[in-house]
């Protein structure tokens, strides 16, 4: 099996500048450094359920959630809309869309760097670029307390401030100080030198006996009140600044950091320094790469621009040294860039998509759905590349976009969650489906509910089946011979994360859900498959459900499509639906137990080249045991690979793996704060 081995896709994730969990606690918004919002869902095991897509010039500081249309959440968002002349301005929010309110009267001889509301809502407290601190009575706009922090030889900045019922205030500045202070009478009650460079960022527990703090030099430190405040724990979980907290509230007993290096890390608050942390790597969870097998080219999405690159050649003529485990064939050619698109669209992409004909290439921002047809030439790697613009200009902007198996059809899920179809022959609209529009009553209402967009889609390989599901784990099943809806699959206990037909049967969707199980239907029969009803409950191994990958990907091996290859970002897993699965002890808890978590075109250089392996046998046959865990009956398990942005096959001979090393995403990262080390 010949692997095509690519590390040419530069996927750059971007840094965490904010963290805000939703009041339930289940939902935790992430923003990041080129303006996307990602909203996790931390009750159904921290899987990554959107994205909502910045742009140029929109860096999101920091968020805060609406929950109802309460004054208390209304102004809590209003002081997160602040300027750089030091004043609070208040916003209303109450009716749905944000209004100016007013604007207090007493500002800071600087920017304002953090504001926090009082716990009683009757005043707000602000940190600036002036070395103070303030307490602005709302009623009034006053200012009721200034405090000056300690300043050595420039300004302070306060770059962050927290309120306790109490009064007492806590702030964090760039001197490294964490503070408390009495917030009737402005007096120092506490002094930390936790840190060694700017406190960026803290947070306070709903009890409001612990803190924890963390800035530039990525340390996170913990503050217990017994009696009075104390330093507790400390952890250096992360390699850059940390530029935020956030704390969930009761019953999660869930910390979550994160900053320059761009991962989540979620830690035990109750046992800080016992229970060890869990890093939730960056790289996304939904579609950046597809493929056209056949004339061997891939489409890579990054924030705002495409790639289309040609994979590169292995000498075949090359004779294999036997005694290697896996023989490498010298490369003919290397893999070449064709094309860059940059669409003129300030809004970053939300989806994209290569015809398997590699005819077309769609993609979609917040504005709408465009398609553009190529013209290649292989022998120059060259292409001739123009919009078509008789696209119907019923298209809608897209959450994902799927072509058809023989490129005929353009499968649009749209923002308003419909799913249109257009062919691509006539350019017309064919079809729109609505039935994710329909309540718990199936009744189909007039618009969309706005949180339960279409995020997977599936098209077998014989163009008869579709298949797509939303947010509320609803799986719609579509006929595309006759365009009618032709079932609406059971719901499942999880979230589902991605769908796939099988090609060598047609009707069989696979679906995998959360809590890595897999799940098998029979499309035409409305039912479970045998496979399926034997082994999904009682054959998957304990230690796989409780794996935090999550399942990005489902392909099937050419030669045998029995064998289905599940694939996360860490390794890819085969499980052979030939075979009934060992039986589990009652240890075995099912999918609820993983919930628990504490531009020119040219060559690419030899760094990031297209390498091919040939294996002397099949990685899912001989090659497969080096880098496999024990074999449970149909279930193996390869981490040769990692990270693993893409895995699927060309044709029965050969595969292609998509990587992205980390420490070729470290080289983008800013220098960290040089720390004396001991022995340095």
């Amino acid at each position: 099996m010949e692997v095509h081995r690519c590390r040419f896709f530069e996927y750059a994730p971007q840094a965490v500048h904010g963290l805000a969990f939703s009041p339930s606690g289940q939902l935790l918004a992430v923003a990041r450094a080129d303006g996307d919002i990602e909203i996790w869902n931390v009750a159904n095991g921290w899987h990554l359920e959107r994205r909502l897509p910045g742009g140029d010039n929109m860096s999101v500081e920091s968020m805060v959630w609406v929950s109802g249309h309460t004054p208390r959440v209304c102004r809590a968002l209003c002081t997160d809309c602040r300027v750089d002349y030091g004043f609070v301005r208040l916003f209303d929010v109450s009716h749905g869309a944000l209004e100016y309110s007013r604007c207090f009267s007493d500002k800071h001889d600087g920017r304002i760097l953090s504001v926090a509301w009082h716990p009683d809502d009757l005043s707000i407290v602000t940190g600036g670029s002036d070395s103070t601190i303030r307490r602005i009575t709302v009623a009034s706009g006053r200012t009721a307390l200034r405090i000056s922090v300690e300043t050595q030889n420039e300004r302070t900045l306060v770059w962050a401030v927290r309120v306790m019922s109490d009064g007492t205030i806590v702030s964090g500045d760039s001197l490294g100080h964490t503070q408390f202070w009495n917030g009737q009478f402005g007096t120092l009650l506490h002094r930390f030198r936790s840190h060694s460079a700017d406190v960026l960022c803290l947070a306070v527990n709903a009890a409001e006996d612990t803190v924890y703090t963390s800035g530039v030099d990525n340390k996170l430190a913990q503050f217990r009140f017994v009696g009075k405040w104390v330093s507790a724990g400390k952890s250096r979980a992360h390699t850059h600044d940390i530029r935020a907290l956030a704390l969930a509230p009761a019953p999660f007993d869930i910390l979550v950091s994160a900053g320059v290096d761009t991962n989540l890390i979620v830690y035990s608050s109750a046992n800080f320094e016992t229970v060890r942390h869990v890093r939730l790597p960056p790289f996304p969870h939904t579609p950046v790469i597809s493929i056209a097998p056949a004339l061997k080219i891939m489409l890579c999405q990054h924030s705002s621009k495409l790639q289309l690159w040609r994979l590169g050649e292995a000498d075949r003529d090359h004779i294999l040294d036997s005694a290697t485990d896996v023989p490498q064939l010298p490369i003919a050619s290397n893999a070449v860039q064709l094309l860059e698109i940059q669409p003129k669209s300030a809004f970053n992409l939300v989806a994209s998509a290569l015809a398997p004909t590699g005819e077309f290439i769609a993609y979609s921002d917040l504005f709408g759905t465009k398609l553009l047809r190529t013209n290649i030439d292989f022998n120059a790697n060259i292409v001739q590349v123009r919009r078509v613009k008789n696209l119907p200009e019923e298209v809608l902007p897209a959450h994902r976009l799927l072509f058809t198996p023989d490129g005929s059809k353009l499968i649009i899920a749209a923002r308003n969650a419909n799913i249109q179809i257009v062919d691509l022959e006539s350019m017309q609209l064919v079809r729109t489906f609505s039935q994710h529009l329909a309540g718990d009553d199936g009744v189909i209402e007039d618009e969309a509910d706005p949180i339960t967009p279409i995020f997977t889609l599936a098209a077998s390989a014989d163009g008869q089946w579709l298949a797509s599901g939303d947010l509320r784990n609803r799986i719609h099943v579509f006929s595309l011979d006759g365009f009618q809806h032709h079932a609406l699959l059971p719901q499942f206990d999880s979230q589902h994360t991605v769908l796939a037909f099988n090609p060598g049967n047609p009707s069989h969707l696979y679906v995998a859900t959360v809590g890595n199980q897999l799940y098998a239907f029979d499309v035409e029969r409305k039912r479970l498959t045998d496979w399926s009803r034997k082994n999904t409950d009682s054959g998957f191994p304990y230690h796989w459900l409780r794996r935090r990958e999550k399942i990005v990907h489902i392909t099937f091996d050419p030669r045998n499509s029995s064998k289905v290859i599940l694939q996360s970002h860490a390794l890819f897993c085969v499980v052979d639906v030939s075979r009934n699965m060992k039986q589990q002890k009652k240890a075995n808890k099912g999918p609820a137990a993983a919930a628990a978590l504490p531009g020119t075109n040219g060559s690419a250089n030899a760094e990031s080249m297209d390498v091919s392996n040939t294996m002397a046998a099949s990685v899912l046959a001989a090659g497969l045991s080096s880098s496999a865990e024990t074999d449970n009956g149909g279930l193996q398990l390869v981490d040769k690979y990692k990270p693993l942005l893409f895995f699927d096959f060309l044709d029965a001979s050969s595969m292609v793996v998509v990587e992205r090393p980390w420490l070729a995403v470290m080289e983008s990262f800013p220098p960290t704060l040089y720390r004396v080390r001991y022995g340095t």
